[in-house]
């Protein structure tokens, strides 16, 4: 088997390397061109044999995550025997460039909410899958020309279903961004990465991790018993309602953390001063859904349905074929308006969602169609104690 180097040609000249942008856990990354279409691509490949299962396993889940803010997967193939997966080419580097050039000081916080809320998108996105990252970090988070931040590095991704393949991992991640129950072996959730993200946010707000040593192990204890650092401590400035924001997100306990990604970006948005906060338990509640609100022509879903059962609510629906994107939002007095309360985002074909965590009593929720480039068609109910179609 042949090393991958400069010039290297992959399934008869499809592909040509030219230079390497990277070495991860798993492989390393090249940029290569495409001569066919004229274009660069990024392409993984494995340099540890006895993960080739995991590898592919990476491939196909990335592929499977069709969302706008995760980086595309075009292929997977293999050269010599090496699995490789062939990727965009992220142009603007990754968020943990941007910080080694800023020299120890942290970024600019507007851009830092415009990149954190398309993140949370695609992790929320990734968690309705059941799919934990368990690997988040400003290394992960890859700009385009447009400066938009899309997720990358499914690696060591966990499916909360399924077991890894070989079992040979037990504890996986970065120790710099690792949540508590990761440290512990414990179990892995949504939470997991919502703590990462409050780490990321950190980091990137500062310049500086909270918790650094030489030794990763004090690292790890400091993760699983050190309080939060004051981000005033790196950063003298900051807005001050942002500490309070990273502080739940890396909170010890996982049920005391953020429910979703996006309401930990949507709240360090507000705390910037542009959003209203994104919290999942609303304080003021939109007035009732009316017609004006939905554009003339949008269709709206059908046999929206929603059943409680042992703490939880089961929503199902049908919603039109060229439906892009699904959202849902919920309230305890009136139907939501469009991201009042937002509690998910899935894309167009799925039609059903579980709220694990609902509001005691009755719930009002609304599940809305967006189009591409349009508004959004609605339709809403209010849910008791019993079934309600």
């Amino acid at each position: 088997m042949t090393d991958i180097g400069p010039g290297t040609e992959l399934e008869g000249g499809k592909y040509r390397t030219k230079r390497r942008l990277g070495k991860g856990a798993m492989g390393e990354v090249w940029l290569a061109h495409d001569p066919k279409l004229d274009r660069d691509v990024a392409i993984k490949f494995l340099h540890d044999p006895e993960a080739q299962d995991e590898f592919e396993v990476e491939a196909k889940r990335i592929a499977n995550l069709e969302h706008d803010n995760i980086v595309r997967v075009y292929e997977y193939n293999k050269h010599e025997e090496k699995p490789y997966f062939v990727m965009r080419h992220m142009r603007g580097g990754s968020l943990f460039d941007r910080l080694r050039a800023a020299g120890g000081v942290g970024l600019p916080i507007a851009d830092i909410a415009e990149f954190l809320l398309r993140v949370s998108d695609a992790l929320d996105f990734a968690h309705s899958k059941q799919i934990v990252h368990r690997d988040l970090k400003p290394a992960n988070i890859l700009l385009d020309d447009s400066e938009k931040a899309y997720l990358s590095d499914f690696g060591i991704a966990k499916n909360i279903r399924t077991p890894m393949t070989s079992g040979r991992v037990t504890i996986a991640g970065t120790p710099e961004y690792m949540a508590p129950e990761q440290v512990s072996g414990g179990k892995v959730t949504p939470q997991t990465d919502v703590y990462a993200l409050g780490v990321s946010a950190f980091e990137l707000l500062t310049g500086h991790l909270p918790f650094t040593t030489e030794d990763r192990l004090a690292v790890l204890d400091k993760h699983v018993q050190a309080p939060v650092p004051r981000l005033a401590d790196f950063a003298p400035g900051l807005p001050s309602g942002l500490q309070a924001v990273v502080e739940r997100a890396m909170a010890k306990e996982p049920a005391e953390r953020y429910k979703s990604a996006r309401s930990l970006a949507q709240d360090l948005d507000h705390a910037t001063g542009n959003e209203p906060p994104g919290d999942e338990t609303p304080t003021s509640v939109a007035a009732p859904l009316h017609a004006p609100e939905m554009s003339e022509g949008i269709a709206e879903v059908t046999g929206l349905h929603a059943k409680r059962a042992s703490g939880q609510v089961t929503l199902t629906w049908k919603a039109p074929v060229d439906v892009h994107q699904i959202v849902i939002c919920r309230s305890t007095k009136h139907p939501p308006a469009v991201r009042e309360g937002m509690v998910a985002e899935l894309p167009g074909r799925d039609s059903s969602w579980i709220d694990t965590d609902p509001f005691t009593g009755s719930t009002h929720y609304a599940v809305y169609c967006q189009y591409r480039g349009s508004a959004f068609g609605a339709i809403y109910f209010g849910d008791g104690e019993h079934e309600r179609a």
